[in-house]
């Protein structure tokens, strides 16, 4: 099962019973559609980014399979037969392996073994040596740090690629939480134009009343009739405002306009808010908090990780290659006899071998080049980490003042909204009597209309302030083998 789909699964487990009893919104509250939890779980399995992170792990393991075939043990046979035209036929075959330590050290051992008959004296001669050896290196490539340069390499980049994964799961949780939460605002938005379109409607055909009964002027009812159209025109842009939404939350969940139609609407309603959230003041702390868990900061220094091992092998590779092999030989050799007995018939004492090799590039461009090269990748990564890190404190910093504003600013949008259905009570109980105009009735209404579609701006604002600081502090994806999405509760409410 892919990272992905396993978080997605994940999230199901523990987030189940926060999606039955999220608290539902008082403004066009639909019966079914598309919830929080399966917007995530879509946008996990669907997500494009996702998908490339997962084929640069599978990229990133074939590296590393490839970098430690280097230590592989290494079989060699080989088998020749020769005759000429004297009729001398010689037969010489061999058997070898070898391996490199993860050391540098290198172990072989080899088994040889010649015959050779002639017509006139068909009963072969044999011989065969057997061998061991050791080499050392003493210059370059001595220890694992060099010797294993590249597959350590290859370790902590298959390491970067998990941490840009889960980087990418991060990311495709809070754009889509932030989708889905534009697509709930632009539903209640339709639903309130929709109201406000009617309630005009209704007053048109009051004023009408009014004016045939000879109580209202003619001349009002063009007020109210540019009031209605006003009202329809609005209605007219939260219908594609919806469109968009919808399309919007469609590309990020991997369905097209017709698939995410078919799944109705938003189903879960903005987080609750009683007027008792408190403020957040340890923005220092967080910023502390997301250095040590955002993953792509992670990544970025798992990366500088695996370039330092980069660079110190490059300058290893400046040095001469000097190493020293030792070994052994033992000769066997018969006559006449069967061959499968020649080690059993020693030829001499066993001989010990002892080699010094030593090469030396005068000019060295490659390896020179290739130090350089690395060592400029290195100082730009670092350049890089520094820029993230200060990009990660600015982004907590500005998701805690936005949270912070948000917070505010959804109590003071609801105080508004219920100050402005008090004054339109009164503007309509003083029409009645003649104390007011048609006029400031409208004017009054249109007010409490813009306090309420800013109302469920604000209450969109909020929960999409939940979603980017939890994204910010790097909280919507697990560090652990048992990688999990927050709960669908803790996208709908922050709290330590």
């Amino acid at each position: 099962m892919s990272l992905a789909n396993g978080v997605a699964v994940m999230a199901m487990a523990v987030s189940s019973v926060a999606v039955a009893q999220a608290p539902a919104s008082t403004v066009g509250q639909p019966a079914s559609g598309i919830s929080l939890l399966r917007a995530v779980t879509l946008s996990l399995q669907k997500n494009p980014d996702i998908q490339i992170s997962e084929t640069r792990i599978a990229i990133s393991q074939g590296a590393l399979q490839a970098a430690g075939g280097t230590f592989d043990p290494l079989l060699n046979a080989s088998t020749t037969v020769a005759e000429t035209t004297d009729k001398v036929r010689t037969t010489s075959s061999s058997l070898g392996v070898s391996q490199q330590l993860r050391s540098g050290i290198v172990l072989g051992s080899s088994l040889t073994a010649r015959s050779e008959n002639t017509f006139a004296n068909p009963t072969p001669g044999s011989e065969a040596t057997l061998g061991v050896s050791i080499g050392f290196p003493i210059l370059r490539g001595r220890g694992e740090e060099f010797a294993a340069a590249a597959e350590n390499a290859a370790k902590l980049s298959l390491i970067k690629s998990e941490y840009d994964m889960r980087h990418a799961a991060s990311v495709a949780i809070y754009s889509t939480a932030v989708a889905y939460w534009n697509l709930r605002a632009a539903e209640e938005i339709l639903e309130a134009q929709r109201e406000s379109e009617a309630r005009a409607q209704r007053l048109v055909g009051d004023i009408q009343r009014l004016i045939n009964a000879g109580e209202r002027p003619a001349a009002d009812i063009n007020l109210i009739n540019a009031n209605l159209t006003g009202k329809r025109t609005a209605r007219l842009a939260a219908e594609q405002s919806l469109i968009n939404a919808r399309l919007a939350l469609g590309e990020k969940i991997g369905l097209d306009y017709g698939g995410l139609h078919e799944a109705a609407k938003a189903s879960d309603g903005f987080p609750a808010y009683d007027g008792k959230i408190a403020l957040i003041v340890n923005g220092p702390e967080l910023v502390k908090k997301a250095t040590e868990r955002r993953f792509d900061l992670k990544s970025s220094q798992t990366n500088l990780d695996a370039l330092r091992i980069a660079v110190n092998a490059a300058k290893d590779n400046l040095q001469p290659i000097l190493g020293v092999t030792l070994g052994a030989n033992y000769v066997g050799r018969t006559t006449g006899e069967n061959p499968l007995l020649v080690l059993s018939r020693r030829a001499g004492d066993p001989q010990l071998t002892a080699g010094l090799t030593y090469t030396w590039d005068v000019v060295n461009s490659k390896s020179k080049g290739n130090f350089l090269s690395q060592s400029a990748t290195y100082d730009q990564q670092t350049v890089g980490i520094r820029a993230l890190q200060l990009s990660i404190g600015v982004g907590v910093e500005n998701a805690v003042a936005g949270y912070n504003r948000s917070v505010q600013q959804l109590a003071e949008s609801q105080l508004t909204v219920d100050l402005y259905t008090k004054i339109v009570e009164n503007e309509r109980t003083k029409l009645k009597i003649g104390s007011t105009t048609l006029l400031d009735v409208v004017n009054v209404e249109s007010q409490r209309q813009d306090a309420l579609l800013n109302h469920i701006q604000q209450r969109a604002a909020y929960a999409s302030a939940i979603a980017a600081l939890r994204y910010q502090i790097g909280e919507l994806i697990s560090d652990g083998p048992d990688t999990q999405v927050l709960s669908v509760e803790q996208l709908r409410a922050y709290g330590p």
